[in-house]
């Protein structure tokens, strides 16, 4: 499993960058993938698994 972590949206950052290329990343590759970094809420791990991460990883989402 490929373990992809964005961390400008974990820091607040802008999102859509590093979003798009976690996109392109997991669409491109023959192995399950987690993903984690500024899940702040459902919408956005609904996001990730529809993009196919097989795993999502739930940080300040989770505490909250």
């Amino acid at each position: 499993m490929l373990h992809i972590v964005d961390l400008d949206s974990a820091f607040g950052e802008d999102r859509s960058f590093n979003r798009q290329v976690a996109q392109r990343i997991i669409r491109s590759i023959c192995i399950p993938v987690q993903f984690g970094g500024g899940l702040r809420n459902r919408a956005d791990v609904e996001e990730f698994i529809s993009m196919g991460a097989g795993r999502v990883v739930l940080g300040t989402l989770a505490a909250e």
